[in-house]
């Protein structure tokens, strides 16, 4: 990413914001050295290790590791209401190339709805033609009650170091059904090698899974 940065982010008027989480991802070469510190909006800001460090290739002779980090940064008060734009900078990753990936926010709001909100967090890494486990990624399963009516979901997705050009793929399933692939919808829109997509999922009635 190029640093400061800005994050914009459109919050719908009338709700009560809930909580803000902040997620940023990168690659080092060296597996004792991540970096769990950046600021936000001039606010310093620490973050836990929620994947990672991974071994993910090597290239020029030296190891490249990713990081992945969280941080619940709600008490900053950085996100109201209407529309937000908050800058980035700090992150500092050190890797031969492309080290500082991207940062991403996720605000949870009450607009008094009812919702099942659920969150995945992780470092999994992978490309095709690596051998296996980093191949492939783990699938991550949203279980929740039945309904006698169609719905929708709405999946967001927060993906780093997919860059522009580069063939991937999200895969839906439903319950035990079948498998419904949606290609390239990561672009690197964000930023060089960063993502953030939203998708509506029909959930049909009775269904309780989707993976």
């Amino acid at each position: 990413i190029s640093q400061p940065g800005a994050i914009f982010l459109d919050v719908p008027t009338g709700v009560r914001v809930r909580q803000v989480l902040a997620f940023w991802a990168g690659q080092s070469n060296d597996p004792t050295s991540g970096d769990d510190s950046l600021e936000l909006d001039g606010h310093l800001v620490h973050g836990e290790l929620v994947g990672g460090p991974t071994l993910f290739f090597q290239a020029a002779g030296k190891p490249f590791y990713t990081w992945s980090y969280r941080a619940d940064v709600t008490g900053l008060g950085l996100i109201a209401p209407g529309e937000n734009t908050i800058v980035v900078e700090g992150l500092d990753f050190q890797s031969l190339f492309a080290s500082d990936k991207g940062v991403g926010l996720v605000a949870i709001f009450d607009d008094g709805s009812a919702a099942d909100i659920q969150v995945r967090e992780g470092d999994d890494n992978a490309y095709e033609l690596f051998a296996p486990p980093l191949d492939s990624t783990e699938p991550q399963v949203f279980t929740f009650a039945p309904s006698s009516r169609e719905r929708m979901a709405d999946l967001s997705l927060i993906v780093a170091a997919i860059v522009d050009g580069q063939s991937n793929a999200v895969s839906l399933k439903i319950d035990d059904g079948p498998e419904e692939l949606r290609w390239n919808l990561l672009t690197a829109a964000d930023g060089p090698e960063w993502d953030t997509a939203s998708l509506q999922v029909k959930i049909p009635a009775g269904a309780t899974k989707l993976t």
